[in-house]
């Protein structure tokens, strides 16, 4: 799927949930929780750090991190969904852009955060491109954190188990082709791709509260 068509996707999701509009279908506190302090596990953020919110979306994750570090950008290519963020975290800095060709100079960012960004990259050579640019602008030891990749190893029992969700044909049918059209990735070769663009790569688990846990994996990431 092009850029410009997932974009739309993403343009779609805008007055729903702050969850379904994150590409998730269901959430709750405690999972939030989760996924926050993965991100914190990796990025360990500090009052001095300045950070990078690759697909912010809503700013699910950006609004509470924000108070915690000195700088904030939350970086979306759809439009609605960063004026939502915008009114969710009024102290952070959101700006329109897409991986590749971030707008920001060389080591402008202490942290970056990707979550469930990089399927939406053109395969293989799109992934890495992304990676080098989330590299050229992540200062030296500074650190970065890839979260929800979706593990190649489990796409056809994923993709097949879609028929067991409580949910209407037609609802099936479009996670079904989205997920298909996903890019789904080797951990090992993502790892070595990292290695390439100038981060230290670290394979992780997602936390087993969160419900992408079982067909997914993070990457923590540290700036040479």
């Amino acid at each position: 799927m092009a850029g410009s068509d997932w974009r739309r996707v993403w343009e779609s999701k805008a007055g729903e949930g702050d969850f379904a509009a994150s590409g998730r279908s269901s959430g709750d506190p405690g999972q939030l929780f989760a996924l926050l302090a993965d991100a914190c596990a990796a990025l360990a953020p500090s009052p001095s750090d300045r950070v990078l919110d690759l697909g912010c979306g809503v700013g699910l994750i950006a609004r509470h991190l924000t108070p915690y570090v000195s700088w904030l950008v939350g970086l979306d290519f759809a439009l609605p969904l960063l004026e939502r963020a915008r009114s969710a975290a009024p102290e952070g800095c959101f700006v329109a852009g897409a991986l590749p060709g971030l707008p920001f100079r060389d080591g402008a960012f202490t942290l970056v955060l990707a979550s469930s960004v990089l399927q939406y990259l053109d395969g293989d050579q799109g992934v890495e491109r992304g990676l080098a640019e989330m590299r050229r602008v992540t200062a030296p030891g500074g650190r970065a954190f890839a979260s929800g990749n979706p593990d190649l190893r489990r796409k056809e029992e994923y993709i097949a188990g879609i028929d067991g969700l409580d949910l209407p044909e037609e609802r099936k049918d479009v996670i079904r082709e989205r997920n298909r059209k996903a890019f789904w990735m080797s951990p090992d070769a993502l790892a070595e791709q990292a290695r390439r663009v100038g981060f230290e790569p670290k394979l992780t688990a997602i936390a087993p509260s969160v419900w992408q846990s079982h067909y997914m994996f993070d990457l923590a990431l540290v700036a040479r």
